[in-house]
């Protein structure tokens, strides 16, 4: 007993006597040719488009595009060259419309300072949009959007953009447009984690009554849905009690590029809050 509290005073000098001191790393960033690669195919009629950038070097900084990277897809019947629509943006189209259509393989091809980077999708259907649940608070007469779809759905992975609008409304016209709109990226995922449950709370996003609401539904592949949960679990999920281990989020692009090439089939509606 006499020992036990001789080496708790001691611990407790230790603590009392210890002192905490600046010391800076040397961090040496290796040199990193790793490319991002951002697209998805839809069944919309539309040019389709592929974002080639580099990593972020620091956090809210805009990243550095890609130009001058020749980009193609390719599907069982055609192939389409996609250009840089406008130079120095690193967002390169399609020059002819191009519809995905549901079970067909695509095959993405990009060739930049002598690399080769790929990468290969297929399209699967989506169902139908359940109705969107909305709140008002009650001291603000503003809504917000109750409840939209479920975290988990063991049937579907998919991906929701819900935008809102209140532009048109007399009464805001002193506020800034950036502050009349908003958007919202929801999604449902046939797994579900711990960290996922227990995530940090969000802010509320209010709107009026007149507000015009527009959604799209992205069906999800199960390569794609894994995707967007390691995204989900190093970002929107993390700070909670539960967070899961750091990792690098999963792709589908081969080669010194990370990010995913996807292929969704879209719905959408509209309404206005009544």
């Amino acid at each position: 007993m006499k020992q036990l509290q001789i080496h708790i005073i001691t611990i407790f000098f230790i603590l009392l006597t210890s002192c905490e001191g600046i010391y800076q790393w040397d961090f040496k960033t290796p040199p990193n040719e790793l490319i991002i690669i951002d697209g998805i195919i839809t069944n919309e009629v539309k040019k389709q488009s592929i974002k080639i950038s580099k990593p972020l070097k620091y956090l809210n900084f805009e990243p550095e595009v890609i130009s001058g990277a020749e980009v193609s897809i390719q599907d069982q019947i055609n192939n389409y060259t996609l250009t840089e629509s406008i130079p120095g943006t690193g967002i390169y189209e399609t020059e002819t419309t191009l519809v995905g259509v549901v079970g067909r393989t695509y095959r993405l091809r990009i060739l930049y300072k002598s690399k080769e980077y790929t990468a290969e999708t297929y399209m699967v259907p989506v169902k139908p949009m359940k109705k969107l649940s909305l709140a008002e608070k009650e001291k603000d007469s503003l809504y917000y959007v109750a409840s939209t779809i479920a975290d988990y759905d063991i049937d579907e992975s998919a991906m929701y953009q819900i935008k809102i609008d209140w532009q048109q409304l007399s009464g805001y016209e002193d506020i800034s447009p950036d502050l009349k709109k908003s958007s919202l990226m929801l999604y449902t995922l046939s797994t579900i984690d711990v960290s996922q449950i227990f995530n940090p709370s969000i802010e509320e996003v209010l709107f009026p009554k007149g507000s015009k609401i527009f959604r799209k539904k992205f069906s999800l592949t199960p390569e794609h849905a894994a995707f967007i949960r390691s995204v989900l679990l190093e970002t929107k999920w993390r700070g909670g009690y539960f967070d899961a281990i750091p990792s690098n989020v999963k792709t589908n692009i081969s080669g010194e590029a990370t990010g995913f090439f996807g292929a969704c089939t879209v719905i959408k509606d509209s309404l206005i809050v009544q």
